[in-house]
């Protein structure tokens, strides 16, 4: 579920908390600034596995109350079917 929407939603929410801008993720990530601005915009997804959850740890650092969420849904999970539908629910 890697996808463009699933990255744009990501780095939309890390700008939104005003803690950095495309240029500080881009520096933070160390992911070039164009790769990290079509991202963005959703024009394009150039982002290795590695890169992506680079993103993604930065989203749980600016949004801590969403790491515990995240966390304490996996928790819950009990099956393959079970992690399906929390990754459905968003």
């Amino acid at each position: 579920a890697m996808d463009r929407k699933n990255i744009q939603f990501l780095i939309t929410n890390i700008i939104d908390t005003g803690e950095y801008t495309l240029e500080g993720i881009a520096y933070y990530t160390q992911i070039p600034f164009d790769v990290i601005y079509d991202a963005a915009c959703g024009i394009s997804n150039q982002l290795t596995i590695a890169s992506w959850a680079r993103i993604a740890d930065l989203y749980l650092q600016v949004k801590p109350d969403i790491n515990q969420t995240l966390i304490e849904k996996l928790l819950k999970v009990k099956d393959i079917e079970g992690f399906s539908l929390l990754l459905k629910e968003g």
